[in-house]
This record gives structure tokens, C-alpha cells and sequence, in this order.
């Protein structure tokens, strides 16, 4: 587990969202904001017209209750793990999924794209 925990904040920058209860109690951490590339993307690329890279079909997603995600794995991704411990009320939504508006963000939003890098080249570089 705390492999895990490393790698996550090795591959990707996660902000969570903090908040006291109304009671003064002990805070609560109510979402979580994801930036990265493949490791954790959760289907922003399924939303971008000119991506080639996609994980919007089968292998990925085959043990994933609902099928394709656009997860690069096979089911939940490394991000969605410590969503779980922190009792995050649902899976975060993908930032370019044209549903994921309104109360969809209280809970956090995933940026991450496969492919993506800080250079300009680096999406053209993975397509070619």
C-alpha cells in the first residue's frame, strides 16, 4: 500500500480539498483535483477529437464494472485508489466528459490526459 502511495505522488500532482466540519470537528477531505498523464487518466482523452491515444475499448477496462473507461488498465487506475480511503463519495469524473458540471465537481476533477507532457511536442511526439 505504501508503494503505492509513493508511486501515486511520484506520476501524478493530486490537490484534495479540505474542509471543517460544521460542528468544528476534525477536517474532511471532500475531493481531490488530479493532474497527469496515462497513469491516471480516467477518460479525458475518450472526449478529445484528435487524441490517438485512447483507452475507450477493450483490454482496458475488462474488470471495470461498466466495461471501457478510458483507464489505461484493466479496471480502477492509481488515482481512484486513494479516492476510496479517503471515502471520496465516487469515482472523480473526468474534466472533458460534457456531464461533469454542476455538483459533479464538489467532489473533484481529473485533468489527466495520456500522452500529455509539458513540451509542445510531447502529444505529437506519442501520435506519431
Amino acid at each position: 500500500m505504501l508503494v503505492c502511495l509513493q508511486l501515486l505522488l511520484c506520476f501524478s500532482q493530486t490537490n484534495c480539498i479540505r474542509a471543517k466540519g460544521k460542528d468544528g470537528s476534525e477536517d474532511e477531505i471532500k475531493g481531490m483535483f488530479v493532474f497527469g498523464s496515462s497513469l491516471v487518466d480516467n477518460g479525458n482523452n475518450n472526449y478529445l477529437e484528435y487524441s490517438m491515444a485512447k483507452a475507450d475499448f477493450l483490454p482496458y477496462g475488462i474488470d471495470f464494472p461498466k466495461g471501457p473507461s478510458g483507464r489505461f488498465t484493466n479496471g480502477k487506475n492509481v488515482i481512484d485508489l486513494p479516492g476510496e480511503m479517503l471515502k471520496l463519495p465516487c469515482l472523480i469524473p473526468p474534466f472533458s466528459d460534457p456531464s461533469t458540471k454542476g455538483s459533479k465537481v464538489v467532489h473533484g476533477v481529473n485533468f489527466a490526459s495520456g500522452a500529455s507532457g509539458i513540451l509542445d511536442d510531447s502529444g505529437f511526439l506519442a501520435s506519431n
